[in-house]
């Protein structure tokens, strides 16, 4: 395979693991009560998370808001905090309910 060729789609996952996403979910979940969506609540949890990782480690500017903004030493707690809690968040993150750790996979 030529992976000079094979260009990550990064605007399509940027797509799916979205706030976006996350809130059509809950909302079918929570609002709409769909049977489709019961017990959605941890995939909501992990698209947010993911789009957070993938605002934080993006940020370019120190003019954005939130975790869009580029790390500096107005908003440092903030990141590292969040940095923080996804790591644990990954760390534990598992297969199954009651499957091995994804990092043990």
């Amino acid at each position: 395979m030529n992976f000079t060729k094979q260009k990550m789609k990064v605007k399509l996952a940027a797509e799916l693991f979205s706030i976006s996403v996350a809130n059509a979910i809950e909302y079918c979940n929570v609002k709409l009560k769909l049977k489709e969506f019961e017990n959605s609540e941890a995939t909501v949890e992990f698209l947010r998370i993911f789009n957070n990782l993938f605002d934080l480690l993006n940020s370019k500017s120190v003019w954005q808001r939130g975790l869009k903004r580029a790390i500096s030493k107005e908003n440092d707690k903030t990141c590292f905090d969040f940095l923080h809690k996804a790591e644990l968040y990954n760390h534990n993150l598992k297969e199954s309910r009651n499957g091995p750790s994804i990092l043990q996979s």
